[in-house]
């Protein structure tokens, strides 16, 4: 699949409804694209509690840095920490230049609007008085409709989209590789 960039993201925006589901939608594709992260971390497979994997993350995992206007996100577990062996801490800049692609002001926006428990998946929102998680379907399903209503073509673009499209942005804006490497936690020098 096609990876996402920052003109196709910014084309999405406009797609994805302001508030509520949308609103996390948005997050989410923020924090996978800028944190170079599998959607394992991003969304729930299915709507119930025993749903929710150990990878996903959580509102605590989040520490917002005000001085730095940055966000710095705590991954407990992944593909390459399957034994939670270490906590792997990534950092998201908060782009106060361009408002529709600032993480930090986005995250801050959706965990003041829908509160929720720390231990909570933390993209969500929340309806009828109950926290609702993004669900994977949630996810690539809006994705894929902001992406149509964008003028591209769904189809060529997944879930793993955004970290690919993330780690490739990077590159091309002359981040180090060893850096990309590590912000994504690659183990192997592909």
């Amino acid at each position: 699949k096609l990876p996402l960039d920052p003109s196709l993201l910014l084309k999405c925006v406009q797609a994805i409804p302001a508030g509520g589901a949308g609103l996390a939608l948005w997050c989410a594709m923020l924090v996978g694209f800028f944190g170079f992260l599998r959607k394992c971390h991003l969304c729930v497979d299915g709507v119930t509690m025993s749903d929710v994997s150990l990878a996903v993350l959580r509102r605590k995992d989040f520490d917002f840095d005000q001085q730095q206007y940055c966000v710095h996100i705590k991954v407990r577990m992944s593909k390459t920490n399957q034994f939670q062996q270490r906590v792997h801490v990534i950092t998201i800049q908060g782009f106060k230049h361009c408002p529709a692609l600032d993480p930090y002001r986005w995250l801050q926006k959706l965990f003041s609007e829908h509160e929720a428990h720390m231990d909570s998946p933390a993209f969500g929102h929340v309806s009828g008085g109950c926290y609702v998680p993004l669900t994977y379907t949630a996810l690539l399903s809006g994705m894929k409709g902001a992406l149509q209503s964008a003028g591209v073509d769904p189809a060529e673009y997944a879930g793993h989209s955004l970290r690919r499209g993330g780690a490739t942005w990077a590159f091309k804006c002359g981040v180090h590789p060893l850096f990309i490497r590590i912000q994504g936690d690659w183990h192997s020098d592909a």
